[in-house]
């Protein structure tokens, strides 16, 4: 938090230690971006465990929230845990990068607080009461974990940092006071030689929690028969935790904002380093190394489902693990639909209705979904709630191949049907005329059928007047004596047949809606 501005914070559940008129309240650690009103994470790794709180002052004005800081670790300068009386070392209290600001700072050493608020402080001249564990914090931060320092008065002794971590650079010193021994030094792991020259330095490298173990030297006395030999015990402290996977929400379903988070713990003694973390599904890389601890899907698809695993590094990449593997299942919100209609043969003028048929799952029964038509991809009827599209008298031109779709209001899952073809089946291709009986004389009974075939509608006419149409249904028997129009109603597959006598000649025609066709003159 750089400068002496300390944005405000909304606070969740906190715990609070009173300490005068200054509260130190535990809270998430968020930053406030006055410009955008949005809280992020403030310092250090997004997502990595760590401490810290805001500070709550009590004021003639009411009570005053800011800023809130990661816990700061102590470094040691030369970064021995265990010096020589009369040697001097300087102690720092680090916070995370860009939390520098004018704050005041309070050592402790084995709990007991020291007469120093500056945030260096060095012993000049270590004597034996100088030992003990070192923390520190600020007037914005909490405690750091604890470092230890020991000062001895002996000839010499092996030295190692107070604290090693996987990545770190380790060297040892096999430090004696200057005359009493020969240069010429022996380290040692276990039992077996790993260095053997004039310098006091061993350095190792970037070390493994393997690098752990019983560390010794010898040195040969100006004044003793034997070498002297001291020990020191290494331990490589695991920098981070190995990250493990954590979904939300569990289970997921099409549509749901999914959000995988890659959880690690940073060591007490190294919260303020900087973690970079990799996704990955089936093995292939779906977000790159970034400082977000998180992966996101807006709106999870089936095709989501997968293997995943996520990486976590140093900055450097000196340390990096990947999580175990983690099976992520897409459940889904509704089946792929399926049109459905009465019989892909439909006949004219017949009602014809089309279902988009799917299903919810049942733990989402109550979710809205929109139904939308298309006929030879062409939209017939558009989003709506109704899973069916009905077409009151079917025609010719209905025919096609049919595709629904369905999706949530907001489109986040959206499906489309197989193809159905549905033809509609033309009722006529042609009409005859047919006469029982050829020549008729004028004054003879005469028969004559018109066939429709498959006609809708059949009209029967005499000398250019309608004497009856033929239509499904029941049937009215004509006039013999009128030619005035009379219908009769019956199947359209039928052959009807129509006798009267004393008829003159006349031309008589049969015809449909679709074409007219002139019978013979009788």
């Amino acid at each position: 938090m750089g400068g002496s501005q300390n944005p405000a914070f909304r606070l969740g559940h906190i715990q609070e230690e009173l300490a005068g008129n200054v509260e130190l309240r535990r809270v998430p650690l968020f930053r406030l971006d006055r410009s955008t009103s949005q809280l992020t994470c403030a310092y250090g790794s997004k997502g990595v465990e760590a401490r810290c709180f805001a500070v709550i002052r009590h004021t003639a004005a009411g009570m005053e929230i800011t800023g809130a800081t990661v816990r700061p670790t102590v470094s040691l300068n030369p970064n021995w845990a265990t010096i020589f009386t009369r040697e001097s070392v300087t102690m720092s209290c680090d916070l995370a990068s860009g939390t520098q600001g004018k704050e005041s700072y309070h050592w402790y050493r084995d709990n007991q607080s020291l007469p120093t608020h500056q945030q260096n402080f060095t012993i000049q001249s270590a004597d034996m009461m100088d030992r003990g564990k070192y923390q520190c914090r600020t007037s914005t931060s909490e405690r750091s974990a604890a470092v230890g320092l020991d000062v001895t008065n002996d000839y010499a002794t092996l030295q190692a940092p107070p604290s090693v971590h996987e990545g770190d650079s380790l060297s040892l010193r096999c430090h004696s006071w200057p005359g009493y021994y020969e240069e010429y030094t022996v380290f040692y792991k276990g039992e077996e030689i790993i260095q053997s020259s004039a310098s006091d330095l061993l350095h190792l490298g970037e070390v493994a929690k393997n690098a752990s173990g019983l560390y010794k030297c010898t040195k040969k006395s100006h004044f003793f028969y034997k070498p002297a030999q001291y020990t020191s015990a290494v331990l490589v402290l695991e920098l981070f935790s190995t990250p493990q996977l954590k979904l939300t929400p569990n289970p997921v379903t099409e549509g749901d904002h999914m959000t995988i988070t890659c959880d690690t713990k940073l060591s007490p003694h190294r919260e303020t380093t900087e973690l970079q973390f990799a996704f990955y599904r089936n093995g292939h890389n779906v977000q790159g190394f970034s400082l977000s601890n998180q992966y996101g899907v807006p709106s999870a698809q089936l095709e989501d489902s997968g293997n995943y695993t996520c990486e976590v590094q140093t900055r450097t990449g000196s340390v990096r693990k990947r999580s175990s593997e983690g099976h992520i299942y897409i459940q889904e919100l509704f089946s792929y639909p399926k049109i459905k209609a009465i019989s892909d043969q439909v006949k004219g003028g017949d009602h014809m209705t089309i279902t988009c048929d799917t299903k919810l799952s049942p733990h989402r029964a109550t979710t809205e979904l929109q139904f939308v038509f298309y006929r030879n991809g062409h939209n017939v009827q558009g989003f709506s709630l109704s899973n069916q599209y009905g077409v009151s008298s079917a025609q010719l031109e209905d025919s096609g191949n049919y595709t629904c779709e369905v999706q949530t209001p907001t489109g986040s899952v959206r499906k489309r049907s197989n193809t159905v073809h549905i033809q509609i089946q033309e009722l006529t291709s042609y009409t005859q005329i047919k006469v029982i009986q050829d020549p008729v004389t004028e004054g003879d009974h005469m028969t004559v059928t018109c066939d429709p075939k498959r006609s809708n509608l059949t009209h029967i006419q005499i000398q250019g007047k309608k004497l009856f149409s033929i239509y499904e249904g029941a049937v009215w028997e004509m006039n013999n004596h009128s030619l005035s129009d009379i219908f009769l109603y019956l199947k359209p597959f039928y052959e009807r047949r129509m006798p009267w006598s004393k008829l003159g000649p006349s031309n008589v025609s049969c015809y449909t809606q679709k074409a007219q066709l002139e019978g013979q003159e009788i």
